[in-house]
């Protein structure tokens, strides 16, 4: 068990160290970033535009669900007030 969570340690150590030590952090993320650029290049325009719409579409129930809840609200106001 000891033995485990030294040599747990240890590369956990060399593993901040080379992240943080060395440049190697930086390469990673550009390396990441790059990927992302050309995956998003690849996707069609109208796939996109698609996604877009979904996306919207699954507000919408949440958009409802906080108009009925402002809405409430807003009655419990007019009827303090009263």
């Amino acid at each position: 068990m000891c033995r485990k969570a030294l040599t747990g340690l240890a590369l956990f150590g060399l593993g901040s160290y080379l992240w943080m030590g060395t440049s190697i952090g930086s390469y990673v993320r550009t390396g990441v970033a790059e990927v992302r650029g050309y995956i998003s290049g690849q996707v069609p325009v109208e796939f996109e535009i698609k996604r877009a719409k979904e996306m919207i579409a699954s507000l919408v129930p949440d958009i409802e669900k906080a108009k009925r809840s402002i809405f409430a609200e807003e009655v419990k106001i007019g009827r303090l007030k009263q």
